[in-house]
């Protein structure tokens, strides 16, 4: 229950005692993301199901997994002939149907399916101009700026390997001692860049 506001600007605070509604609820949130945790990791630990990638409430296979519209339930959203995985939250493909698509965490604009392809080039950075929206709760108002988005494969959260200098897979950082090693393993194929049809 909030008590007191604080408006920074002026000094000034409020009392209110009717202000106990909220529009998000950080329990209810966490029990959903637990419960897809929970759900997911049935298939993620699964050796016959081939996971070319995931996030919280997704996963791309090639496998048939149980599907349904009803709600905590996988939906199935599209089928593609193939995809490339560039980084958390930046993948693309070409659908069935031929058409291509891409997702860019952060970036509203369309970028085309090639584009996104020519990014497993070692070193190859995407720069795109967009605008964004700032807010600035003190002075009371939006600023609209132009701002470059940078797409390119990231070793973010997992070690990217590249042969002849082209991106072939990621594997998972191993850390000795608080410090990272280079993991020699090969057999890690998850955000490896696909062809479903293979």
């Amino acid at each position: 229950m909030i008590k007191s506001l604080v408006l920074y600007k002026n000094n000034i605070v409020i009392n209110d005692d009717d202000v106990t509604n909220s529009s998000s609820n950080v329990s209810i949130a966490s029990a959903i993301t637990a419960w897809s945790r929970i759900v997911m990791s049935n298939y993620l630990g699964d050796p016959t199901i081939k996971i070319y990638a995931t996030d919280t409430d997704s996963i791309v296979t090639k496998s048939d997994l149980p599907t349904s519209n009803k709600l905590g339930e996988f939906k199935l959203e599209k089928v593609c002939k193939e995809m490339t995985f560039i980084a958390p939250k930046v993948y693309g493909g070409i659908l069935i149907s031929g058409e291509s698509f891409v997702k860019a965490k952060g970036y509203k604009n369309q970028i085309a399916y090639n584009e996104l392809k020519e990014l497993l080039d070692h070193n190859r950075i995407l720069s795109l101009q967009h605008t964004k929206l700032y807010k600035n709760i003190i002075d009371s108002n939006i600023e609209v700026k132009k701002q470059i988005y940078r797409l390119q494969v990231t070793d973010s959260k997992r070690e990217v390997v590249y042969e002849n200098d082209k991106f072939v897979f990621t594997r998972p950082y191993l850390i000795d001692n608080r410090k990272v090693i280079m993991n020699q393993k090969k057999n890690y194929n998850i955000l490896k860049p696909i062809n479903i049809g293979e």
